[in-house]
């Protein structure tokens, strides 16, 4: 099957040490436009002599990735962009980011993955970004694009079984009898039947000892058949299906549900976790292997036959929500491109680019880099300005100050570029920026261009190095 787009989801969290791992649990700042996760692998073919045919085919290091853009909310990839950040909380609740270049790059865990009944997640650990671009366009929102590589990455359907129904082994209470069947399920080759076949109470239950599961964090998910309206109505209108989940008989967390909640054919019960679970005792949240599934029905003289109710696929699921910030875009409007302290004007697009030189040591005995260190940092601008004056040409001739001539000196003056973007409200009040600066900038080329009928434009590029990285939220360092 494929997934949509709204099903997917994509979480970041901040390594310790590389390649550590850790939680995944805040939103990567962007609302995502685009995703991928491609993972790389060399491939080794082994021919001889006597045989025109490839003999042997092995594989050799993993290099996975995580690519993504969107239109940014706040900073918080920068960290990974650019290197380490400090928290200024002076203007609170507005929040200063500022972000410099540190001797080594900061790594993070990210958790993509495909938030549905079924779930896909892939995590991995000890990305670096390797690259990024913050732009904006006429008539777009400013948006970043951040492009990782990584170590380890660890594929998992996001479910563990507790208890697979392919064996009749559970406790059944007086008037519930339970038995495999082979004809209606939902997974492997067999569902149980739980049957009401007495009339002592007006509660069937079963319960068992089931696989150990650590329910930190996590969701209890089952299958529920119900053969007909028939049988459906036989079913108390409310509370007429309770789940226990914990560590023993008298230590659980327990869900309820009406018959209203309920519907005929396959039921997938899901989304029962701690935060909306009945708490009975101490339940040891990280065992628990007792499970209890109850039926009361709309009187204890009411019965119904084998088949007519199954279960199947008792798990608990591991897959997290999507995780989406609340903060403002940038619109174009909000933006503004600077050379040296002066305004471009009719800017049509600009952008300022990371690229960073990651190194890896792979080593025999596995097929995962060892160790991956980032060894340079180079920043890269481009622009598309309407034509004003001489004064960017001038810049390019000349650097800070501009000039007329190409300047005689072997190391010119540089001039600074700037994209920015904020909503003009003052600090301390509610403001939400994002600033990029560079200095030290020369150009390799600038051309001015004009058709027939068209107007005159001028295409920009150049090279710096960092002068200023900041932005401005709400998110406090607890919190990022």
């Amino acid at each position: 099957m494929t997934f949509p787009s709204q099903a997917r989801y994509a979480l970041i969290g901040k390594e310790t040490t590389w390649a550590t791992g850790g939680s995944a649990t805040k939103d990567t700042g962007l609302l995502i436009s685009d995703i991928s996760t491609p993972i790389t692998r060399e491939v080794i073919e082994s021919s001889s002599i006597s045989s025109t045919a490839v003999q042997k085919i092995t594989t050799g290091i993993v290099d996975p990735g995580v690519n993504l853009s969107g239109d940014i909310q706040h900073g918080r990839l920068f960290e990974y962009l650019i290197g380490s950040v400090a928290h200024d909380n002076s203007d609170t609740p507005d929040i200063k980011h500022t972000f410099t270049v540190p001797t080594g790059a900061a790594s993070a865990v990210m958790e993509v993955g495909n938030n549905l009944v079924t779930d896909e997640i892939l995590t991995t650990t000890g990305l670096l970004a390797e690259s990024g671009e913050l732009s904006i366009a006429l008539n777009g929102n400013l948006q970043l694009s951040c492009n990782f590589k990584g170590k380890t990455p660890t594929s998992s359907g996001g479910t563990l079984q507790i208890d697979d129904c392919e064996t009749a082994n559970w406790n059944d209470s007086a008037d519930m009898t339970t038995a495999l069947d082979a004809v209606t399920f939902k997974q492997g080759a067999k569902s149980l039947s739980l049957t009401k076949d007495a009339t002592a109470t007006v509660t069937a239950s079963t319960s068992k000892t089931t696989t150990s599961r650590d329910f930190t964090s996590k969701e209890f998910h089952m299958w529920l058949y119900i053969i007909n309206t028939a049988a459906l109505e036989k079913l108390k209108s409310t509370d007429c299906l309770e789940i226990r989940f914990g560590s023993a008989a008298g230590d659980y967390y327990s869900w309820k549900f009406d018959r209203a909640d309920l519907t005929t054919g396959w039921n997938k019960i899901v989304d029962l976790d701690t935060t909306n679970a009945t708490v009975t005792g101490t339940p040891s949240i990280a065992a628990c292997d007792y499970t209890y599934i109850g039926l009361t029905a709309i009187s204890s003289a009411t019965v119904w036959s084998a088949g007519d109710m199954l279960m199947d696929d008792l798990e608990t699921f591991a897959g997290s929500s999507a995780v989406l910030s609340t903060l403002p875009v940038f619109p174009q409007v909000m933006c503004d491109v600077k050379l040296d302290g002066t305004s471009a004007s009719e800017v049509q697009e600009a952008s300022i680019s990371i690229t960073k030189t990651l190194e890896g040591a792979g080593g025999i005995g596995s097929n995962l880099y060892q160790q991956r260190h980032e060894t340079g940092i180079k920043f890269e601008f481009s622009a598309k300005l309407g034509f004003d004056d001489k004064t960017f040409i001038q810049l390019f001739l000349g650097g800070t100050g501009g000039a007329t001539t190409p300047p005689t000196t072997l190391d010119p003056g540089g001039y600074e570029f700037l994209l920015q973007a904020d909503n003009t409200i003052a600090a301390g009040s509610g403001r939400r920026e994002i600033h990029l600066q560079l200095e030290n900038c020369q150009s390799p080329s600038f051309d001015e261009t004009t058709s027939v009928g068209g107007l005159t434009f001028i295409d920009i590029t150049g090279t710096g190095t960092l002068k200023s990285c900041f932005t401005y939220d709400n998110i406090t360092e607890a919190n990022w």
